[in-house]
């Protein structure tokens, strides 16, 4: 058997062509743009960083949507509050055969209760 001792090694760099922020914005998973500009600039990569395209996949998923505004009140006595989530029609029914469900949570003690239901309609009769 005869063993292979390589000689030397060197880091080279294929290809030397600038990419646009695009191609970086996709490549790093759809993160920020700002955010990519600094890792650009950091590992000293070559990027045309003046390109401004909004990137339809972010569009898509809602990401140039600005962020729900923060609350200034919040509730100050249990019950004051009460934030309710319907959930449903799920593609697997529940054990019970239930598609919906409906969450109650109070905003003052985080106390949060789940009802299960089989029609949308029946968040009436709820106890």
């Amino acid at each position: 058997m005869r063993v292979l001792y390589p000689e030397v090694s060197s880091e080279v760099c294929v290809a030397s062509a600038d990419q646009s922020l695009q191609l970086w914005h996709e490549r790093l998973c759809h993160q920020n743009k700002a955010h990519v500009k600094d890792i650009l600039i950091k590992y000293q990569i070559k990027s045309d960083v003046k390109d401004s395209k909004i990137c339809d996949g972010c569009c898509y998923g809602k990401q140039c949507r600005r962020p729900f505004g923060t609350r200034k009140q919040s509730a100050t006595t249990p019950g004051e509050l009460i934030n309710i989530d319907i959930c449903g029609p799920m593609q697997q029914q529940s054990l019970g055969g239930t598609k919906y469900y409906v969450c109650f949570k109070d905003d003052f003690t985080k106390y949060c209760r789940v009802f299960f239901m089989q029609f949308k309609n029946e968040i009436f009769q709820v106890p």
